[in-house]
């Protein structure tokens, strides 16, 4: 059976992208022999530091040459059984962070698993790392952008880098959590 029948055999509920808010969003039949194909929204943050969207499966070969020791995870309650299977299969150790987000009035993200997020991240031992939420612009750019804050980047140079990423997305409340972190 080969890309194009898996795909039309499917169920909704084994469509990648499924559960994500992301449906149609990636295909079987999209790679074709040595294609790799990032998740969504990936980039490089620093040595050994690389952020994304959620990755699915049409992205594994491409995180495979990586070489990643870890995945951290910032939105849990959304694993699939599938990435947590292929984490498992290459030797990748899955942390996970739930942060919530934040919105007005008074929800915050949780500073305790800010503090963990950014932990991990600055640990080299998990190094090569990948940091995602589902898009990979609004969590992940506040992880980023309190990671930058340690690193005692300028506020407007991390602010400029939330908002490449997050886009349309962005939120004045996350810009004042990276501001506020400490």
């Amino acid at each position: 059976m080969d890309a194009d029948d898996k795909l039309e055999n499917m169920t909704a509920e084994e469509e990648p992208g499924y559960g994500l808010g992301l449906p149609g969003l990636a295909s079987l039949a999209l790679p074709s022999d040595g294609m790799v194909v990032p998740p969504l929204n990936f980039s490089m943050v620093s040595e050994g530091v690389f952020r994304s969207g959620y990755p699915i499966a049409c992205n594994f070969p491409f995180l495979r040459r990586l070489g990643l020791q870890s995945i951290l995870c910032l939105c849990p309650e959304s694993v699939l059984p599938g990435s947590l299977e292929w984490a498992k299969e290459s030797g990748v150790s899955m942390e996970m962070c739930d942060l919530g987000e934040n919105s007005p009035p008074f929800v915050s993200m949780p500073l305790a698993a800010m503090r963990k997020a950014v932990d991990y991240l600055s640990d080299c031992r998990n190094r090569p790392v990948l940091v995602h939420c589902l898009t990979g612009k609004t969590q992940t750019g506040c992880a980023i952008g309190c990671l930058r804050r340690r690193q005692n980047w300028a506020l407007g140079a991390i602010f400029d880098e939330y908002t490449r990423f997050a886009g349309p997305s962005a939120k004045p409340l996350d810009m004042q959590f990276i501001e506020l972190f400490e």
